[in-house]
């Protein structure tokens, strides 16, 4: 098992699926699409209350672009209200997971890593495994029930992780 963060305790997943026409849809809906950003930063300052400070991101695709635009726009927010030392935010891109060329995942995260690039051994479930072994909550959407995400929220529960959905 590798250790990505400092604290588990004070760390999340946040993984999610967006389809481009649902995605499409929610952005020329100006009031669904303000609700649900959000409905992201609710989650995102209750989170740092709890003293969540780390987010882990497994891929780069409508949802990610999202939430991790959101995170960005209300980091110094959190820090200085929320009592956060930092908020730190960390794809950790695992090679089957979308990844879209636009806009750049590294506009949005402090840092990227790629692990099956250095192991090419370390399969999905592997890495999966680590990435929950290296948070206390998971921040989700599976409204159109992506089978991927599913399992990796199914496994979440297993280990009695705490579920958000956006």
């Amino acid at each position: 098992m590798f250790r990505l963060v400092e604290d588990s305790d004070k760390s999340a997943l946040c993984i999610g699926h967006i389809s481009q026409g649902r995605y499409e849809a929610v952005k020329s809906a100006p009031d669904v699409w303000h609700r649900y950003r959000c409905r992201f930063g609710s989650l995102f300052r209750d989170l740092a209350a709890a003293g969540i400070d780390t987010y882990l991101y497994s891929s780069w695709d409508f949802f990610d672009i999202v939430s991790a635009d959101v995170l960005q726009k209300i980091k110094s927010d959190l820090i200085a209200n929320f009592g956060c030392r930092y908020v730190y935010s960390m794809g950790v891109f695992e090679t089957s997971r979308p990844i879209l060329q636009t806009p750049l995942c590294t506009d949005y995260f402090d840092e990227i890593i790629v692990p099956q690039q250095d192991d090419s051994r370390l399969t999905r479930n592997i890495l999966f495994r680590d990435l929950l072994s290296n948070v206390s909550t998971v921040v989700y959407d599976n409204a159109e029930h992506d089978p991927f995400v599913q399992s990796v929220l199914d496994h979440a529960r297993q280990r009695n992780k705490r579920l958000l959905e956006v």
